[in-house]
C-alpha cells in the first residue's frame, strides 16, 4: 500500500496496544466510536490494521483541506467497513 505515491517502510507488526492506540487517534480525528473502525472487524474475525496502515489512512485525511472531500472520505470508509 503506498501513500500519494510515497511508499511505506515496512516494519514488523506493533504490538496489538498499539495498533489500538492508533485507531484511538484516528476516531478522534474522524470524529466517530472507535467500534466503527475496530469493533466491526473484531466481531468478523478480521486482523486488526497494522501500524503503518493506520498512520497512512490518518495522514491522508489529515491532508485533505475540503470539508465536504473529507466527509465524503468518511462515508467510504464507513461503507468499506461495513460491506
Amino acid at each position: 500500500m503506498a501513500d500519494a505515491g510515497n511508499a511505506l517502510p515496512t516494519e514488523a507488526v506493533p504490538p496489538q496496544a498499539d495498533r489500538l492506540h492508533l485507531l484511538h487517534r484516528i476516531a478522534e480525528a474522524l470524529d466517530m466510536p472507535l467500534a466503527d473502525l475496530y469493533g466491526h472487524a473484531l466481531r468478523a474475525g478480521h486482523t486488526p490494521p497494522t501500524e503503518v496502515e493506520c498512520a497512512a489512512v490518518l495522514a491522508a485525511f489529515l491532508r485533505i483541506g475540503d470539508p465536504n472531500a473529507r466527509r465524503r472520505c468518511l462515508s467510504l470508509l464507513q461503507a468499506l467497513a461495513e460491506g
